[in-house]
């Protein structure tokens, strides 16, 4: 390795560690992950309500991690690495102010603020892999540094009302499987995708994505047994899950219709909520025909389901339900602002993962 790259990994790994640091901080400042229905401890132990209960795979991480930690330290006297964990879960406690009785669980909150680092961490170097694949004629530069402005613009955009656990896992999970299907990467995406239905029922949106990718490309039987294999996938697992915590309070599902529409007559609601996502919606329309046909289209099969069952079963003004259009509109934001900057000099934006179909 040249002493060049070198610098360049350490500067750009420093940058990406630091801003998904400030990231986790204020993702943890909200309220949701030290209270509420679904707050962390609740979920690790499996008590949360229902339907929260269900996204179960960041959760899981954490239970298992916080087991083997303590199991392994109490059989061998030696601390592997509890007490570092539980020093970092005090530090990210008071940065993000939480609740005096969340130091209680400072292991259980430390392990947690590594694993949703890392969901940080991982959803902007896939963002940076999936710039490098649609733009390939882009600098590099340009893919190394984007990914920080998204990782920026994502709490100004997404951080409303309250924070999941599980969603810097939808964060990563989606945008991991939008990379393995933009590279056609199949195999590898249909052992993804369960885990992606285990995190979140959203995931069954991930289908209209591959069609997209594939429809033209592969054969029509080929096609067909891959839809047998997403809608089987999800509804085993999304009826164990409900088979599993049916004795939860809660509900699986819980009509939001009215509340919505109350809502949506409130003049502040659409200057809070849309305001701010003006300058984003435009860079995303800005030049839409000229921008890759797999980002338009996935953007779109992605977009119509999630604003119906927003409008169905969740709340308008909560931004965070959101998240698994994220990467994609992201990406549908790079070709105006690096051809208005002179980024695109090399030549024009190219049809992506389109460009064989």
């Amino acid at each position: 390795m040249s002493a060049e790259k070198a610098v360049r990994l350490i500067a750009l790994g420093s940058l990406y560690m630091a801003t998904a640091s400030v990231l986790l901080t204020l993702f943890m400042s909200w309220p949701g992950v030290y209270e509420g229905a679904a707050n962390l401890v609740d979920m690790v132990d499996g008590t949360a309500e229902r339907p929260y209960v269900t996204r179960l795979v960041l959760p899981t991480l954490v239970r298992l991690s916080v087991t083997a930690s303590e199991r392994l330290s109490d059989a061998t006297g030696i601390d592997w690495g509890r007490r570092s964990v539980e020093r970092l879960g005090g530090f990210v406690l008071r940065r993000s102010h939480a609740p005096a009785h969340a130091y209680e669980h400072s292991h259980t909150y430390g392990t947690y603020a590594v694993a949703a680092f890392l969901c940080f961490l991982g959803f902007a170097l896939l963002l940076r892999a999936l710039i490098r694949s649609i733009y390939p004629a882009y600098p590099p530069w340009v893919s190394d540094f984007a990914p920080i402005m998204a990782m920026v613009v994502t709490p100004l955009v997404f951080f409303r009302y309250v924070s999941f656990v599980y969603d810097p896992m939808t964060l990563v999970v989606f945008t991991l499987c939008l990379y393995l299907i933009s590279e056609r990467l199949i195999p590898a995406y249909l052992v993804a995708f369960p885990v992606a239905v285990l995190n979140r029922e959203t995931a069954i949106l991930l289908l209209g994505v591959l069609a997209v990718r594939e429809f033209g490309v592969s054969r029509r039987a080929r096609l067909v047994a891959v839809g047998v294999y997403h809608i089987g996938v999800f509804v085993a697992l999304r009826a164990l899950l409900a088979y599993v915590f049916r004795e939860q309070p809660g509900v699986a599902l819980k009509m939001q219709v009215p509340v919505n529409l109350e809502v949506a007559s409130m003049g502040g609601f659409y200057l809070k909520t849309f305001l701010p996502l003006a300058p984003l919606a435009a860079l995303v329309v800005c030049g839409w025909r000229e921008k890759p046909v797999f980002l338009r289209k996935s953007f779109l099969v992605v977009a119509a389901p999630l604003v119906v069952l927003c409008l169905l079963f969740g709340s308008l003004g909560e931004m965070r339900t959101y998240y698994e259009l994220w990467p994609l509109a992201f990406l549908l934001m790079i070709p105006p602002v690096a051809h208005a900057f002179g980024w695109d000099e090399k030549g024009p934006v190219p049809d992506g993962p389109d460009d064989d179909a």
